[in-house]
């Protein structure tokens, strides 16, 4: 497993690699492909500086996987990016305050 494969199941979860896995047909390169694309779009998304909304996040970051993915492979990325969304709050404690 490259790195990269490594900082993404740190980042999304075990399980969301295996559901990319199975909708790659269980081929580990086409899976390194659509995982390294995911970053990618998210990265680019991420690095306009725009403040978006999570819908317009989420929209963007459709718009350049369907530039180079498989439907199926676009439906996987969406429902993890969703769950991740929703999740976000509870891995990450937005209300918390540190003293330096």
């Amino acid at each position: 497993m490259s790195i990269f494969n490594q900082l993404f199941s740190v980042r999304f979860g075990l399980s969301s690699e295996t559901r990319i896995l199975e909708v790659c047909n269980w081929d580990e390169d086409r899976a390194s492909q659509v995982i390294e694309t995911f970053s990618s779009a998210i990265e680019s998304v991420i690095d306009t500086g725009n403040h978006l909304s999570k819908d317009a996040m989420l929209s963007s970051v459709v718009d350049i996987l369907n530039e180079s993915l498989e439907d199926n492979e676009v439906e996987a990325l969406v429902e993890i990016l969703e769950e991740s969304m929703q999740n976000f709050n509870f891995i990450i404690d937005t209300n918390t305050e540190y003293e330096n």
